[in-house]
């Protein structure tokens, strides 16, 4: 483990000298440089970089047995297998893993995770971390996994400095749009600074905001699928973490990306977090509660915190004993935030009884 994290904290490292290059010197040089590569060139050399990710999940779907004739309007509801698809970016490896940052809604709800290689080979992922308000997460693919082939191929992406981009300069977009396949766009930076609020909504950055996720605006097409591919540079470097949520089908030329810098201390937390699978049956753990969620609105009108409110404990339960109180609010488990109580609910399936 030490070694993993020297080698995350050296990616760190590498991506934080070029931001804090700041003599003339340097600045003229790379004003010099700057769009000397080719949009293909860069194309070649990203997508070593860049993942296509495919989940699967299971969800109800409600079926009404009227629409077929069978008389009345009351339905059912049935399981289907549903397939998601997504981008991601070879942001490092580990002494086991390679390690993928994309956008948590390519993953949120997947019971299964799978990454294709710019070779065309998939490989099964898991889930190792994600932060859930800043929209990001880290998968990885155990090295074990890999042939040699597919290891040839794949890079590990070139960080760059998000900071240093300007208004006005050539970007290229690279991730699986629509659930195709690799494809590339290319436009410019149209805007910087720009914020994603908790309400998904567009507005200017303030970095004093807890929710803030500094946004990068560009012309460059990002379409579902996009979600966790690459922003890059005329220099080859990512800059930014494409995300399509933003997209409407009302706007033509208004893509976003998240900031590189903004997000890259959050991703090298979450390479490092333990990677965790979904527990059997009988290691299942239990909090002991009742609860319901506070909802923002709720949370606004009577000044408390959004999470779960405690407003049962089992007695003798593990909540009981921890000390959790009813009328208590869980805001957080093991340091993410919760929601609501199917949230809590979710995240216990990776806890053992007893931790």
């Amino acid at each position: 483990a030490a070694s993993s994290n020297k080698e995350n904290t050296t990616l760190l490292q590498t991506k934080s000298n070029k931001k804090d290059k700041s003599d003339s010197s340097d600045e003229s040089d790379s004003s010099k440089t700057k769009g000397s590569l080719d949009v293909s060139d860069i194309a070649a050399e990203g997508m070593k970089s860049v993942v296509a990710i495919t989940t699967k999940s299971v969800q109800d779907v409600q079926n009404y047995l009227g629409y077929y004739g069978f008389g009345g309007s009351q339905g059912y509801t049935t399981q289907q297998e549903v397939e998601g698809s997504g981008s991601g970016i070879i942001i490092g490896k580990n002494d086991d893993s390679l390690l993928i940052a994309t956008n948590y809604h390519v993953v949120d709800g997947a019971d299964t995770v799978s990454v294709t290689c710019i070779d065309g080979e998939t490989y099964a992922a898991t889930v190792n971390g994600y932060d859930e308000d800043k929209d990001l997460a880290v998968v990885s693919v155990p090295l074990s996994d890999i042939s040699d082939d597919t290891m040839d191929q794949i890079e590990v992406a070139t960080i760059g400095s998000s900071d240093d981009l300007k208004v006005g300069e050539q970007v290229v977009a690279i991730g699986n749009a629509l659930g195709y396949g690799q494809s590339v766009t290319t436009g410019i930076v149209s805007a910087k600074n720009r914020q994603l609020n908790s309400d998904d909504t567009v507005g200017d950055y303030d970095s004093d905001s807890n929710s803030a996720t500094n946004l990068i605006q560009t012309d460059a097409a990002i379409n579902p699928g996009n979600s966790g591919g690459a922003l890059l540079n005329m220099n080859g470097e990512v800059v930014g973490i494409n995300s399509a949520k933003l997209a409407s089908t009302e706007v033509e030329g208004m893509g976003y990306a998240i900031s590189m810098n903004d997000a890259y201390d959050t991703i090298e937390e979450l390479m490092n977090e333990t990677t965790r699978t979904k527990v059997s049956d009988d290691e299942k753990s239990s909090l002991g509660i009742s609860g319901t969620g506070v909802s923002d609105e709720a949370a606004e009108a009577y000044g408390i915190p959004s999470g779960v409110f405690v407003s049962q404990l089992t007695e003798g339960g593990a909540a009981e004993q921890a000390g959790i109180t009813v009328n208590s609010i869980i805001t957080a488990f093991d340091g993410k935030t919760i929601s609501d109580i199917s949230e809590l609910k979710s995240r216990l399936e990776y806890y053992k009884a007893g931790e």
